[in-house]
């Protein structure tokens, strides 16, 4: 009984550990890995800009500016 216990335990462990180093580094690896560079002007209201640059920075933007209204 208590070597299913512990087999059970391992794997639920294992299961764990590999998927949040996996997803860590395919994170630090797409980031290093960039070869195109794309630059988006996005115009959108004011109330908007904040959402806007989170958004961007979820997504792993390398930089992000804002402008006042031209």
């Amino acid at each position: 009984l208590w070597g299913l216990i512990g087999l059970a335990t391992g794997l639920l462990v294992g299961f764990l550990a590999k998927f949040l180093f996996v997803k860590q580094q395919n994170r630090t690896m797409f980031a290093k890995q960039v070869a195109t560079e794309v630059f988006l002007l996005i115009h959108c209201a004011h109330h908007d800009k904040d959402f806007v640059e989170h958004t961007l920075w979820d997504n792993l933007a390398l930089g992000v500016a804002k402008l006042n209204d031209l």
